[in-house]
């Protein structure tokens, strides 16, 4: 399954990027989860040629042959956080340093999750030596943090990524990694030829679309992948499983499935629709994997997701989340008969978001985090399979979803936290 989980520290190139505050917080966690994330400081030497890589470098405006990046995004301040304003996609996230910490901790939580920071048959192709050197793309790339690991493990092959944000280093280490900033939306496409690609990745992105963007996005993806290529997608459903009804977390639930996942419908199930969505677009040979991960319980790893999520619902753009706390506003009991929440005036401030987390501990709840692969078949008219996407895509936007496996039947990260945290 992709490459396989060691305990391995995190490459420099990707643990200079983490704040010094970050640094100092993982560093306090237990020797069982800390060799995890981070290197020993005195690893990461610098001489009078090479520049240190700090926290300040992902947000530079400087352009260098491996990156580049666009001046001409505008950006608004809420409460010491900087949010992207875009008229084509919902940017309910910061791109900040702080999100860029948040993403890269966030990143190698999935990744001993899953076991591995892919899970499709691309290993072997990732690792050839040939003049025609392999290409993969992620799209979304946040702070590069996947990107940046994977150059750093295949040398052989070339890593692009691509954000409307340029929340990812303009110095690179190593020089196989190439970033740029593009919006998927202003003219619907990618900005590379067909068929480039023979591996696609894209994680915790979707929510950021309309139902009629991804198929117009999945359409170009099956455009410039090569033929055999892969697409990966990785994503969670943004509901907190065993939420006990009329509990707090169950009117976060309903919160985020108003708020985050709203683009989607409200009978939007990710993990049952990722294998329509990519089907439509002749996508072949399909696989999903889902793995649920605890909130608040099963040691350090368990913290460490509750602390994740505690920090991007604080994170939420301020039209969604308040930082100040009204008792009034906050609902009773009695209140959540109401079959519309809004109606009580529920808002999401710290208070609830700790309330919450602590049901979490207490219920022994999880989030379900899905990882979806399909591979671009040898031979298809991608112009005809975009063609009879639109037609496909009414049709789509109308079905209902398939049925999501029941809970028990899922991967629990159980045994990974037995295994590795003393």
């Amino acid at each position: 399954m992709g490459n396989q989980q060691s305990q391995d520290t995190v490459p420099s190139s990707i643990a200079s990027h983490l704040s010094h505050r970050t640094r100092t917080k993982l560093s306090e966690q237990k020797p069982g989860i800390k060799h995890l994330f981070l290197p020993p400081i005195h690893s990461r030497k610098t001489t009078g040629d090479e520049p240190c890589l700090t926290p300040t470098t992902l947000y530079s405006s400087h352009s260098s042959m491996s990156s580049s990046s666009s001046s001409s995004m505008k950006y608004t301040a809420s409460n010491g956080r900087k949010y992207m304003i875009t008229n084509h996609s919902r940017c309910l996230l910061p791109c900040d340093e702080e999100e860029s910490d948040r993403l890269i901790i966030q990143h190698f939580l999935l990744k001993y999750a899953f076991g591995a920071n892919f899970i499709s048959p691309v290993h072997s192709l990732l690792q050839t030596s040939m003049d025609d050197r392999p290409q993969v793309l992620e799209i979304g790339t946040g702070p590069g943090t996947w990107v940046l690991e994977m150059a750093t493990e295949f040398s052989e092959t070339d890593f692009h990524g691509i954000d409307l944000a340029a929340m990812y280093p303009t110095t690179i280490k190593p020089s196989n990694a190439h970033f740029q900033q593009h919006d998927i939306l202003e003219g619907g496409t990618l900005p590379f030829e067909d068929g480039t690609f023979d591996f696609i990745y894209m994680r915790q992105t979707l929510s950021a679309f309309s139902q009629t963007q991804l198929i117009q996005i999945f359409s170009e993806i099956t455009r410039v992948l090569k033929p055999n290529g892969y697409l990966e997608i990785v994503d969670v459903e943004y509901q907190i499983q065993r939420a006990v009804p009329g509990s707090v977390s169950s009117l976060v639930n309903h919160y985020l499935q108003e708020n985050v996942s709203s683009t989607q419908g409200p009978d939007f199930d990710l993990c049952a629709q990722l294998s329509t969505f990519t089907h439509h677009g002749g996508l072949t040979d399909t696989m999903q994997e889902r793995v649920t991960m605890p909130l608040g319980w099963g040691d350090q790893l368990g913290d460490l997701l509750a602390r994740n999520l505690d920090l991007f619902l604080k994170s939420l753009h301020p039209n969604l989340h308040q930082q100040q706390n009204d008792p009034k506003r906050y609902p009773t009991m009695d209140e959540n008969n109401s079959n519309n929440k809004h109606d009580i005036g529920f808002i999401l401030t710290d208070d609830v978001i700790h309330d919450t987390l602590e049901e979490c501990k207490h219920n022994k709840s999880h989030l379900t985090w899905c990882t979806f692969t399909a591979r671009k078949p040898a031979s298809m008219d991608w112009k005809n399979e975009k063609k009879t996407a639109t037609n496909y895509g009414d049709s789509l936007l109308s079905s209902p979803p398939t049925p999501p496996l029941d809970p028990l039947e899922w991967e629990s990260i159980n045994s990974f936290v037995t295994g590795y945290v003393e």
